[in-house]
């Protein structure tokens, strides 16, 4: 535990805080938990993440607290219900970056749809 944590916490201080994305109240994660179920983060860290269960930009160091790998990789399929699910995205503020955010959703709808 204590080697994984110094790992976490020397690539996040290697940022330098430098998140290029802003916070969501907490009263924004109530409401979409109380209202639509969402229990499912597409952009955290373990230092920041509200749900049990998100994803995260550095698999080999979050994963340990939990993380289920990159957006960008992730099955959206292995977590849907017969109704659909709740993804709660926040991404960094890149356009390059949510492009491609963008890219992965609609083909994951797209993929939803052919099942």
């Amino acid at each position: 535990f204590l080697s994984a944590s110094f790992s976490l916490l020397a690539r996040y201080d290697m940022l330098q805080g430098a998140g290029l994305q802003s916070s969501l109240h907490g009263g924004v994660f109530d409401a979409l938990l109380q209202k639509f179920d969402c229990r499912m983060e597409c952009f955290a860290s373990p230092l920041n993440s509200r749900y049990e269960r998100y994803c995260s930009a550095f698999v080999d160091t979050d994963s340990p607290f939990g993380s289920l790998g990159s957006f960008f990789d992730f099955d959206f399929n292995t977590h849907l219900t017969d109704t659909g699910g709740c993804f709660q995205a926040n991404p960094p503020f890149a356009a390059d970056f949510i492009h491609a955010m963008h890219q992965t959703m609609e083909k994951a709808m797209k993929d939803v749809g052919t099942k």
